[in-house]
């Protein structure tokens, strides 16, 4: 490349960032009046899977209230100077500021948006009244309510059981979720804005880090039977907000990495046909907090560490055994049980299982 062309690359690549710096500092208005009003926590950016369950409400008069769903609402100070947005001491830089949506840095990425201006008359009582043992459907996409639980279940046929709850702000209404099936005090998140509960409709505003929109359910003739659907539940996080590391999995199962160790060497038998079946095989998997295991994924290496499939005799047998590890002790931390991933490679020469790690 001569010097004619390289330069022009770098100048042209040059506009092209200067572009495109100045297209998003059009987005963050130096106006606070745009901050005015009712926010709601979507995302936070350390923990994809992490839904951020709070309200903010900015006033004009530079006060603003901070209500976490389940406690008390706290009073600050804020102020919004350029970019540069100020709650009490903490600062932080506001990347995205439109109509509806706002993104703010500090060592994370958060977004949050805007409430929709809705209000619902029904009180906090009320709504549980008209969602408890209830269920909805939305085309492919279900809802169903107890005293307690909420049984999903997606578009793609996923279910999952968490606990739920409502709470009210001002006179808007809002449905989350909390805990797992056995623990409804665990961590709270997704939180979506009730927008109408009447008769047999059941609107709601959800909001995720990729979009929002609206669902429309309408209420099932048959209630179903939440016993059967929390008896055919699949393998589910407790964790709504991500998944803990632990280090030794000895430590998390009842009689160490030993017993580990042997359930494997004792159980597992050498297919036939096997020879020159050499490399290394790595075993990943989720124990939630209550000691169950899901989530499984087995990969392969050569002994040069290159990608590589192993004979299905040899894999599905060891992802079968490790299926009937069973006395999982869940991980604690601070009075708390989390979820906790696991990790167990295998040393495979022709076929037998040489070393457990």
């Amino acid at each position: 490349m001569n010097y004619f062309n390289y330069t022009k690359l770098h100048v042209t690549t040059f506009c092209i960032l200067i572009i495109t710096l100045f297209a998003q500092c059009k987005l963050v208005p130096s106006n606070p009046e745009q901050l005015h009003g009712l926010w709601v926590g979507v995302y936070a950016e350390y923990e994809p899977n992490f839904s951020l369950p709070v309200i903010n409400e900015y006033r004009p008069d530079g006060t603003m209230t901070v209500k976490r769903l389940g406690d008390d609402a706290e009073v600050k100070n804020w102020s919004l100077n350029r970019n540069i947005l100020t709650i009490d001491t903490i600062h932080s830089e506001m990347l995205i500021l439109s109509q509806d949506t706002f993104v703010n840095k500090s060592n994370y990425r958060y977004l949050l948006r805007r409430v929709k201006d809705v209000p619902v008359e029904k009180d906090e009582g009320e709504l549980r009244s008209f969602l408890q043992n209830t269920s909805w459907i939305n085309g492919k996409r279900e809802l169903h309510f107890d005293k307690e639980k909420i049984y999903t279940i997606s578009e793609k046929g996923q279910s999952e059981i968490r606990c739920w709850n409502i709470e009210k702000y001002q006179d808007y209404a809002f449905l989350y979720q909390t805990g797992y099936p056995t623990d409804c005090t665990f961590t709270k998140g997704r939180l979506m804005q009730i927008m109408e509960a009447e008769g047999e409709r059941l609107k709601l505003s959800v909001w995720n880090e990729t979009d929002k929109y609206e669902l429309i359910y309408t209420k099932k003739t048959a209630i179903e039977n939440f016993d059967n659907l929390l008896k055919n539940s699949t393998f589910q996080r407790c964790s709504i907000n991500g998944v803990a590391s632990s280090g030794n999995i000895g430590e998390t199962y009842e009689g160490g990495g030993n017993a580990i160790k042997n359930h494997f060497y004792d159980a597992y038998k050498t297919p036939k046909n096997t020879e020159g079946e050499n490399g290394i095989l790595i075993l990943k998997f989720l124990a939630n907090c209550i000691g169950e295991t899901g989530e499984f994924t087995l990969t392969g290496m050569d002994l040069n560490y290159k990608a590589r499939e192993f004979h299905p005799d040899i894999s599905q047998q060891i992802l079968d055994l490790a299926h009937t590890l069973d006395k999982w002790i869940p991980y604690e931390y601070k009075d708390q049980d989390y979820d906790n991933y696991k990790v167990i490679n295998f040393r495979i020469i022709n076929g037998q299982i040489k070393v457990i790690i």
